[in-house]
């Protein structure tokens, strides 16, 4: 994914959810990586802690939207290995 992506990935999701935190899931590689080619695609999701199916809400054009809802969003980045 290009920066540019995922800036505006979070840009939406900025504005739509507000300043939400945003983590990535898992560190257990982090200590063996040499080099950029080594590096997994990433996936950005907006999650819920409603109990949702994964992989949560895309900022990416083109997917469906899900209406907000109250409840708490958090922020997630995935890989594939």
């Amino acid at each position: 994914m290009k920066l540019s992506k995922l800036i505006g990935q979070l840009q939406k999701a900025l504005d739509k959810y507000g300043d939400i935190s945003v983590g990535a899931y898992s560190k257990d590689y982090c200590g063996e990586l040499g080099e950029e080619t080594e590096t997994s695609e990433i996936y950005f999701r907006v999650m819920h802690d409603t109990g949702s199916d994964l992989p949560g809400v895309s900022m990416d054009e083109g997917e469906a939207e899900v209406e907000k809802t109250a409840c708490s969003y958090y922020g997630v980045i995935f890989y594939q290995d």
